[in-house]
């Protein structure tokens, strides 16, 4: 499934409409539906979000194609960013990463350890949770209800999918740049080379 493109050049419109109709019209059809336009007018081009890659639509257009730049938290030297003109190169990029991150993902579900009455981290008595991490993040355990409540700074999340609240303290705790080794994160080399290929 891909976003639909009229659609699309309406919302980048809104955040962006210096954007040139040139620059609107070489828009791929392909834009993975997945891929969460998070374009916002203070950034200097439009921008997708997903599994926390972003990916730069630049309005420069280099030989009749638009410039796209993938980056992380983790790639945050302009020099290990990825910056290509090949949409379908920009596409192999992204899934490379994200195989990268999922595997982390499961690294980091796999530290999971439950540790019942203990002392809440805001206060509040004891409480049951599950500690990721060595203990470091936590996600609080609602036995009653059958929920999960995760916490990250001034924003709560309470659900019952414990899933979707580890993705949240999983990328949480990537882009802080405390955790970062949760993923075994490819060197712009290895990258450069498996989509050259």
């Amino acid at each position: 499934m891909y976003h639909d493109k009229e659609m699309l050049k309406d919302e980048i419109l809104r955040t962006h409409p210096e954007f040139t109709p040139d620059a609107l019209a070489l828009l791929p059809d392909n834009i993975p539906a997945d891929w969460d336009n998070r374009s916002w007018h203070n950034d200097t081009c439009p921008k997708f979000m997903v599994d926390g890659i972003a990916i730069w639509f630049d309005d420069e257009i280099v030989f009749g194609q638009l410039t796209f730049c993938i980056d992380t938290h983790y790639y945050s030297d302009p020099d290990e960013q990825f910056r290509t003109t090949d949409f379908d190169i920009a596409l192999k990029l992204v899934e490379l990463i994200r195989k990268r991150i999922n595997e982390g993902f499961a690294r980091f579900q796999s530290t999971r350890v439950r540790q019942d009455e203990m002392d809440s981290p805001y206060g509040e008595g004891k409480i049951d949770a599950y500690l990721y991490a060595d203990g470091g993040l936590n996600i609080q355990i609602d036995n009653d209800a059958g929920k999960y409540l995760l916490v990250i700074e001034n924003m709560d999340w309470y659900t019952d999918s414990l899933e979707l609240l580890e993705r949240k303290l999983f990328h949480y705790a990537i882009d802080s740049g405390s955790y970062t080794d949760l993923v075994d994160w490819p060197s712009h080399g290895y990258l450069t080379k498996q989509v050259t290929a």
